[in-house]
């Protein structure tokens, strides 16, 4: 009988379909990652001893993506700018095709998320605190239309 044990959440890894480098894969948290399944009632006439509990739709939640913040250039960091920092509306949002890759104790993918029509909504910096000794952190929220998961 194999045993199986679970995946550890510090080792995983971000990509981008229009990236050309790794870089962009540094991120230090990731969540976000979930669906609810909303369920509307619905009374049939003459029949008052219950309601229909009828399944929505699901829910996907945001995709928040948290790292370093880094006085560099990249694809993702450019990706997201000029998504969110358009001052024309004509301007078309582009999005991308992301992936969460979670990795075993050997680097090898032990599950992967893709989510498809990815594009930011949100871009936000941590406090500035100069009573603090910590590093500058910047989260990016992303949208989705929906995610795949993949077991290997």
């Amino acid at each position: 009988m194999q045993l199986y044990y679970p995946e550890a959440a510090f080792y995983f890894r971000v990509g981008m379909s229009a990236s050309k480098s790794d870089m962009d894969a540094q991120f230090q948290e990731v969540s976000g990652i979930g669906l609810q399944m909303d369920i509307m009632e619905y009374q049939e006439g003459g029949i008052n001893d219950y309601a229909w509990k009828l399944p929505k739709p699901p829910k996907h939640e945001n995709l928040v993506l948290r790292k370093g913040l880094m006085a560099r250039k990249s694809d993702f960091r450019t990706w997201c700018k000029k998504n969110l920092v358009s001052n024309n509306l004509s301007d078309a949002i582009e999005p991308q095709q992301l992936w969460v890759t979670l990795l075993n104790n050997t680097d090898q993918p032990a599950m992967q998320w893709t989510f498809y029509n990815a594009y930011p909504v949100k871009w936000s910096l941590s406090a500035f605190d100069s009573m603090k000794n910590d590093f500058m952190v910047e989260t990016i929220e992303l949208v989705y239309t929906y995610f795949t998961e993949t077991i290997y």
